[in-house]
């Protein structure tokens, strides 16, 4: 079935339910009004009516003409009260009324006692009976109840569609909450990089189409960037190889030829030196594709230990540029990540820093606990204060490296691909300029929510 009839069909019937349920409830609550201000009416009039009545057969003449007295008291009173009166006699005989409509049959069982007065009800009006023992006769008063159905239906059916709605959203709940449940954290999973994640939806409607959808989506994004993982590799296989046969070759030439020509040999260095740029370069792009598509392995890995390692493995090169190095760093702090990710992110950052410091400049270099997150920064002088560091995070974008040693220009992937592993990780990596001084800052969560 569709889902709009579903839907369609669960609304009409709850609404049916509902509109019954308030329409008769309504009923019961405007029946027990109604009593309620008839009974109080005839409370505070009972004693007024009684004196009103005697007064008026006084006046109309009651020991002259008893029917005729009865029957000019009837038609004042009916129209003070808006409602048929009828006079009785000792024997319960009509002497005087102010209709021509015989006189009620009350149900004793169901009178309300008030003083000396009964009172009861039929479905169209509210009848009264009151004994005036002294004259020897009884007064009944009948007032229709008033026609409210109209305004009660209106107000019922208002009240029922909102209730409908109400009661509606509990099957609703269980009909549309879990697939939708289901597509969301499907999109959500896709969308963080899990290409593997599929809806799964067991009903034949909308919702199941929207779902197929997705996962239909997520094939042909998988499809594509698994052919672009196998482009890539195929293609840095392909140059990898005539890279190391060029190797070889130049080692050969220069063996055969550094005897007869001395220069031959700075050239073949250069040559060298291209060819090992063209080998890293071709390995860095692998490696930032990989980033795009491949799922980490976390485990819980210790990043002040690998800090540590990190900086043991270049303090050759930290003192070759008497480079200042500052750090602060909490010892064991152990995060759920992935160690090789990790590494790369600080190997990056650490030879950045390095890379882009003047001579005997200072470097500080910090890791900490900042409250639900570890916090590494690493912070340097730049030589040029209008460089936008921001756009560095691009592929293939450097910065001005005139202060480098050797000024040997980097690759321009190294932050890309830093970047990119924070994300993947659920942290984060961002850049801060003041004047001179540049500060990178990766950010990552104690803890991980790993599928």
């Amino acid at each position: 079935m569709k889902l709009y009839l579903k839907l369609y069909l669960a609304f009409c019937i709850t609404l049916l339910l509902a509109t019954g349920i308030m329409v008769s409830f309504l009923f019961q609550i405007n029946e027990i009004n109604e009593k309620s201000q008839w009974e109080a009416f005839l409370k505070e009039r009972v004693n007024s009516l009684s004196e009103l009545f005697i007064n008026n057969l006084e006046n109309d003449g009651w020991d002259q003409n008893k029917k005729r007295a009865s029957s000019m008291s009837a038609e004042r009173i009916g129209r003070w009260i808006g409602g048929k009166v009828w006079i009785l006699d000792s024997h319960q005989e009509v002497i005087g009324s102010n209709t021509k409509l015989p006189k009620p049959v009350l149900d004793e069982q169901h009178y309300f006692q008030i003083q000396n007065s009964q009172f009861s009800k039929n479905d169209n009006s509210w009848i009264a009976k009151i004994d005036l023992s002294k004259e020897n006769i009884s007064i009944i008063i009948s007032i229709n109840k008033p026609d409210r159905k109209g305004p009660h239906v209106f107000f019922g059916v208002v009240l029922s569609i909102l209730l409908g709605f109400v009661i509606l959203l509990f099957p609703l709940r269980f009909l549309l909450g879990k697939p939708l449940k289901e597509i969301k954290d499907t999109a959500f999973e896709i969308s963080q990089g899990n290409l593997n994640r599929r809806a799964v939806i067991n009903t034949k409607d909308e919702l199941k189409k929207v779902a197929d959808t997705i996962n239909l989506m997520a094939n042909q994004i998988q499809r594509v960037l698994q052919n672009s993982i196998d482009v890539n590799a195929h293609v840095s296989h392909e140059l990898r190889s005539p890279i190391s046969r060029m190797r070889v070759i130049l080692e050969l030439i220069l063996d055969e030829m550094k005897q007869i020509q001395p220069n031959f040999k700075k050239r073949t260095e250069e040559l060298t030196q291209e060819i090992e740029r063209l080998d890293e370069l071709v390995g860095a792009v692998l490696q930032l594709s990989k980033f795009n598509l491949k799922e980490g392995k976390y485990l819980p890995t210790d990043i002040s230990v690998q800090l540590v390692q990190i900086m043991k493995e270049r303090e050759e090169f930290i003192q070759e540029r008497k480079i200042k190095v500052i750090t602060f760093i909490d010892p064991s702090l152990v995060v759920t990540l992935d160690p090789l990710w990790s590494e790369s992110i600080l190997k990056n950052l650490i030879d950045n820093s390095l890379l882009y410091s003047d001579l005997k400049q200072e470097i500080e270099i910090e890791l900490k606990i900042l409250e639900n997150n570890f916090y590494f920064s690493i912070q340097n002088c730049i030589l040029d204060e209008n460089e936008n560091p921001e756009k560095w995070f691009l592929p293939f974008v450097r910065g001005n490296n005139e202060i480098s040693a050797k000024n040997k220009e980097g690759l321009g992937l190294g932050l890309a691909i830093s970047r990119s592993a924070a994300e993947r990780m659920g942290g984060s990596l961002t850049v801060t300029k003041k004047n001179t001084w540049i500060q990178f800052t990766w950010t990552h969560p104690l803890k991980v929510k790993v599928d």
